[in-house]
């Protein structure tokens, strides 16, 4: 975790984004990250199409994806900005396309539909907002 925190710190803007239930992971991300004064900018994977047009190389995209291979992902795999999946997938069709994936586990296997794996992605934003929390104080 503090290697991802520090990897958040490096980046001039962050960006979050994630489909249908994994988007709640970016919007908690964003809000935590806010509490802290860290502005960041969720979009829903409708507006991406745009958004993409204005990513910087210094830039850091995070996507959340439970399954790894939505069509969206497909659309946005060359990017002028950092990129970061999390997923629940460890097969994730287009994880080669990210500077660094997070793969979190699942009950059943069946990332999509397995109840536990939007409560593995809370916990792991939780979790993740502490560490660049602790970082900043230092």
């Amino acid at each position: 975790m503090t290697d991802l925190a520090s990897f958040l710190s490096q980046s001039e803007h962050l960006f979050a984004t994630g489909g249908a239930k994994s988007f709640l992971s970016a919007k908690l991300f964003e809000t935590l990250m806010r509490k802290m004064g860290v502005y960041v900018s969720s979009y829903s994977t409708d507006y991406l199409d745009d958004a993409v047009n204005y990513f910087k190389k210094d830039d850091l995209l995070l996507i959340f994806s439970a399954g790894g291979d939505s069509t969206y992902i497909r659309k946005i795999t060359n990017l002028k900005c950092k990129t970061l999946l999390v997923t629940a997938n460890p097969n994730a069709k287009y994880r080669k396309h990210f500077d660094k994936v997070i793969t979190l586990p699942t009950l059943s296997g069946d990332w999509e539909y397995d109840s536990i794996s939007p409560i593995m992605f809370d916990i792991f934003t939780e979790l993740l907002v502490t560490h660049y929390a602790k970082q900043m104080k230092n």
